[in-house]
């Protein structure tokens, strides 16, 4: 009970009623894991703190309780689910490979169409603001130094 005084008084700043009703609320073995974690500076919610410092606490004392009885680990972790590879063979290669290409219409067309090139589209000029050109003195967002854009 007194290092729970204790432990609050410490941690006052941080700690609202609601944490401290928490943390009196559990049992004497909870309210030491709670304490040997270690201060409460700074955190957000301290009644969240409080509660999974006490469930970590636990589950570890029952994982190493498991090991010692030579059960093993409670808690499996379990691999990431892969994608199966996807298996080729010959025939599906030499599908994708030999295929013959396909004419596409502009309409269906995934690709941006090629730019026109006019001699009035040199990006040259002296007008202010819209309609302008402007010179990139630095490679940033995406632009190269030198590069002119129409603005």
């Amino acid at each position: 009970e007194e290092d729970v005084d204790g432990f609050i008084k410490a941690n006052d700043r941080w700690l609202g009623d609601e944490a401290v009703q928490t943390l009196r609320s559990m049992s004497a073995f909870d309210q030491r894991r709670v304490i040997s974690a270690g201060t409460m500076s700074g955190c957000r919610d301290p009644v969240a703190v409080i509660q999974t410092r006490a469930k970590k606490a636990r589950e570890m004392e029952m994982e190493l309780e498991n090991l010692a009885a030579g059960k093993g680990p409670l808690l499996k972790k379990e691999k990431p689910s892969q994608a199966p590879a996807p298996s080729f063979d010959e025939e599906a290669a030499a599908m994708h490979l030999y295929a013959p290409p396909e004419e596409v219409f502009a309409w269906e067309s995934r690709f941006a169409p090629p730019p026109i090139e006019d001699e009035d589209s040199a990006l040259v000029g002296e007008s202010p603001g819209v309609g302008g050109v402007v010179e990139i003195l630095k490679a940033k967002y995406g632009c190269s130094k030198g590069q002119r854009i129409r603005v």
